[in-house]
């Protein structure tokens, strides 16, 4: 059941975090009937290639013993984080995406790896996988936008990659 308190809760979460970029707009578009579980196993894969490119020395995937290790060392607070509410609509399972990126690293150039690298991860002949991204208008709205299937009991509807 969808309550509009942890909806409004997450909404100021996000907008207050000031390394979370909120006055962007990415969205991630399947473009097809798929499954959330689907569309989140790709922006998982995703998560891990835009960070693997930007620093080659990222942990492989499933290390945790070495993430636990070389985490002083690495400073993995380097890294890309997306904050992700997938939703499911006729012929298009998108996600809507908060992205951190370090200061280090250029908005801009991450967003446009991430477009890159989105396509290649879809699997058709005749690729279809789209990420939008432009300026928000209004935070508070798209953030509320953004939230409005975020249900407390369901993990499908907000996911931190």
């Amino acid at each position: 059941m969808i309550n509009k308190k942890d909806q409004e809760t997450l909404k100021k979460a996000l907008l207050l975090d000031n390394r979370i970029n909120t006055k962007q707009v990415i969205v991630a578009s399947m473009r097809t009937n798929q499954s959330i579980k689907l569309l989140s196993a790709k922006l998982d894969k995703l998560n891990y290639i835009v960070n693997y490119r930007l620093n080659r020395y990222f942990p492989k995937r499933n290390s945790n013993k070495l993430i636990k290790f070389l985490k002083g060392i690495l400073k993995l607070n380097t890294r890309v984080i997306f904050y992700s509410f997938p939703q499911l609509a006729f012929n298009n399972t998108h996600a809507h995406i908060y992205l951190s990126v370090p200061p280090k690293y250029d908005f801009d150039s991450v967003v446009n790896m991430m477009k890159d690298e989105w396509k290649k991860l879809d699997d058709r002949f005749d690729v279809k996988f789209d990420i939008h991204s432009e300026t928000v208008q209004f935070e508070e709205r798209y953030a509320s936008y953004s939230v409005r299937e975020f249900d407390i009991y369901n993990p499908n509807t907000f996911e931190v990659i």
